[in-house]
């Protein structure tokens, strides 16, 4: 059973006349549902347009009264805060009843559901849709006026559902007149713990900002050109200039003997006579 702890003042939900399929709901049978009605025994919930789904609340009470010479059932409701909200701003403004005849082991007529729709039922939909899940005709009262404009929600109620959440962040981003600080203290303040979670999610927030700022900041580092040591081609060109000027003594060297050896001594070429006569004399 849904668990809200919302709870209006006494609505009323039917009147005695034409059903949407064109049956009567009599008198006894609002009498009977007052009577009978309790949620320990079976709840009728509050259904958006008749559907079985997500449920906007349950019915807690009962009673009738007679208005204007005719029957009325009264019901105090138990809304969600979504019911709550849709209905101020425009939407599921008519309610209408979902009686059962011989409900059970009653054998009397009981209150099986609420339904909540934008129009009333009797010129906006057909018995037809509101068929339950063996194919029988749901009986659908005619829809009543719902008006939750004046409902107040508690401050420390907290909220059903996600929609509710949803539109309470936009309407409280949304443009706000400009209210006078309030002198006294605030109802609701922060606790240790919640103060302690939102100090650390800032720190933490700002160390990360000035890491990256610091990143950002920073010059990356010259790298120096290597140094040329000049050692090493010093040895190589002393070594090379040692064998070129070896070299060069050895070539002067042969230079030397090839020239000693091109000077022509005395009696060195033989005569064209034929020899020497002073040498070889006939006795």
């Amino acid at each position: 059973m849904n668990t809200s702890t919302l709870r209006t003042g006494w609505v009323c939900i039917a009147t005695e006349g034409t059903t949407v399929d064109g049956r009567e709901i009599t008198a006894a049978w609002l009498t009977d549902m007052a009577e009978t009605y309790d949620p320990e025994y079976y709840t009728a919930l509050i259904w958006p347009d008749h559907d079985r789904w997500s449920n906007f609340g349950y019915v807690q009470e009962l009673k009738t009264e007679v208005v204007d010479g005719k029957l009325k059932l009264f019901a105090i409701l138990s809304p969600t805060r979504d019911l709550v909200y849709y209905n101020q701003v425009g939407q599921y403004q008519f309610c209408s009843i979902e009686p059962q005849e011989q409900f059970a082991d009653l054998g009397r007529t009981y209150l099986r559901g609420l339904g909540v729709t934008d129009e009333p039922a009797s010129t906006g939909t057909t018995h037809l849709k509101f068929k339950d899940k063996s194919g029988k005709s749901r009986l659908i009262g005619t829809s009543e006026p719902l008006d939750l404009s004046t409902f107040k929600l508690p401050k420390n109620e907290k909220a059903d559902g996600l929609i509710t959440k949803f539109f309470s962040f936009l309407a409280s981003h949304g443009e706000q007149e400009t209210k006078p600080t309030p002198s006294h203290q605030e109802d609701e303040e922060m606790t240790k713990e919640q103060f302690d979670q939102l100090l650390g999610s800032v720190n933490g927030l700002g160390s990360k900002i000035e890491g990256f700022s610091a990143k950002l900041e920073a010059k990356p580092e010259v790298t120096p050109d290597p140094v040329i040591e000049p050692k090493e081609e010093d040895d190589k060109f002393s070594k090379l200039n040692e064998t070129i000027t070896g070299l060069a003594a050895t070539v002067s060297e042969l230079k030397g003997q090839i020239d000693k050896f091109s000077v022509e001594l005395p009696d060195q070429r033989p005569s064209p006579l034929g020899g020497d006569d002073n040498k070889y004399q006939v006795c």
